[in-house]
């Protein structure tokens, strides 16, 4: 049995079988940036965990196809480096040096090196700039006066000094910016297989990134990459992005305003909801995968799924976590597949709830809230009814169930264990003991 899966995708076609149908979605993306005249900064918006990385691994392959030179960079993987523009300019020096002629790698290596030292030159003078940003706290400066007045003018004459280079150099920086980005702008034309299309660069992950690097890829896109021929799409969840710009300008900063500042066109990965819509995919999908046997299985995890909105990588850890359960309890009922079912989906999306579970103190109200559903009896969610009526078969107190007819269902389901009170907890705790990731 699995206990983790990966969606598939097949090798010799782009899109392979294209579980979410957004193929038509990469073949407009593909032609924006094949089209285009003006550079351009495309963001990907989507939440974690919705297919992001996948798609655009994906897309890789129609631009291929399509003969698009392209670059991936995964900057999350890349953001202990201390200086954004390395990590694009090392990158497209290694696309340069496998698909362009020698004698150009050797050029574009020379040309990004030029400016590369420029800018690492800034960054090592960052006491000037700390201050100046506001950086260094003002009990900071009280504390640096206390160092003596032969330190404070040593200090004096080094930012003299500092500043007094840059007032010479500026012009040789401008001078080698301006001959780095006007060589970026004909690396298509130069290739090997010369192409027509623009470079098209992806920065997967931006969004993870620690906030400060992240701030700095954008500015050093738009200050250093940005030139004719030359395309970026920025995969990115746009609400932690602008989380990212807050917490590097402060939280009076307008973030939306800002990242506008960097992208010419915003785009949002298609995700399609309610009835037949991604969830209900995703989930029919991983139910083959698992080879769960009952029907019942996908209705359970269907309905719950889109109750709480999982996201597709929320999804495979709920699947992940029903294997783990499926070694240890075999299901004889369909109300046991129904409690499984939710158990798995709160340890993955409620966990405070499943805590109490686990504890044996979880109320059908904890149950209600998290799952954000209450009895309606005009409701025609029978699913989510039926899993409501689960736990609270389980949860209700004799004295409650005391007062119950009869024909009651929920009494009725009470029915199914010699000690009802305990199935939930001792299901949550079994669970608890393994972390599927």
């Amino acid at each position: 049995m699995r206990i983790i899966i990966q969606p598939h995708q097949s090798s010799d076609e782009d899109f392979g079988p294209d579980l979410f149908g957004r193929k038509p979605f990469g073949d407009a993306l593909a032609n924006i940036v094949k089209n285009s005249i003006d550079p351009l900064v495309i963001s990907l918006d989507g939440n974690w965990g919705e297919g992001k990385s996948t798609f655009v691994k994906a897309w890789q392959k129609t631009l291929d196809k399509e003969d698009v030179p392209n670059i991936y960079i995964d900057a999350f993987a890349s953001d202990y480096v201390d200086d954004a523009f390395m990590v694009v300019a090392g990158a497209i020096t290694e696309y340069v040096s496998t698909h362009a002629p020698e004698k150009k790698s050797r050029e574009f290596v020379d040309k990004a090196k030029n400016v590369g030292a420029h800018v690492l030159s800034l960054s090592a003078k960052i006491g000037i700039r700390a201050i100046s940003a506001g950086v260094i706290k003002e009990s900071d400066l009280q504390e640096f006066t206390k160092i003596g007045d032969d330190i404070s003018k040593d200090i004096s004459s080094s930012a003299e000094k500092y500043i007094k280079d840059r007032l010479i150099n500026h012009k040789a920086e401008r001078q080698s910016i301006e001959h780095f980005k006007l060589f970026l702008s004909t690396i298509p034309a130069s290739l090997k297989v010369p192409s027509e299309s623009p470079l098209t660069v992806i920065i997967d992950e931006l969004d993870r990134c620690r906030p400060s690097f992240a701030v700095e890829m954008l500015e050093k896109i738009k200050h250093l990459f940005s030139v004719p021929n030359v395309n970026f799409l920025l995969v990115i969840n746009k609400a932690q992005l602008q989380e990212s710009i807050k917490s590097t300008y402060g939280v009076n900063i307008n973030a939306h305003t800002y990242l506008q500042k960097f992208i010419t066109i915003e785009a949002t990965l298609p995700k399609k909801r309610g009835r037949d819509g991604d969830i209900d995919k995703y989930c029919h999908y991983l139910i083959k995968q698992y080879d769960l046997p009952s029907s019942s299985w996908s209705e359970y995890l269907r309905a719950i799924g889109t109750q709480l909105n999982c996201s597709l990588r929320e999804l495979e850890r709920v699947f992940s976590n029903i294997a783990i359960m499926l070694m240890t309890e075999k299901p004889e009922t369909e109300v046991q597949e129904a409690l499984i079912s939710s158990v798995c989906m709160m340890k993955v999306m409620r966990p405070g709830v499943f805590e109490k579970l686990v504890e044996g103190k979880a109320t059908i109200l904890d149950v209600q809230e998290a799952f954000k559903y209450y009895p309606d009896p005009k409701s025609d969610n029978y699913v989510m009814e039926h899993v409501i009526k689960c736990f609270h078969a389980c949860l209700i107190s004799e004295a409650e169930l005391a007062l119950l007819d009869d024909q009651d269902e929920i009494k009725r389901m009470a029915r199914y264990w010699r000690n009802r009170s305990k199935v939930v907890e001792l299901m949550s705790q079994r669970l608890n003991s393994f972390s599927a990731r």
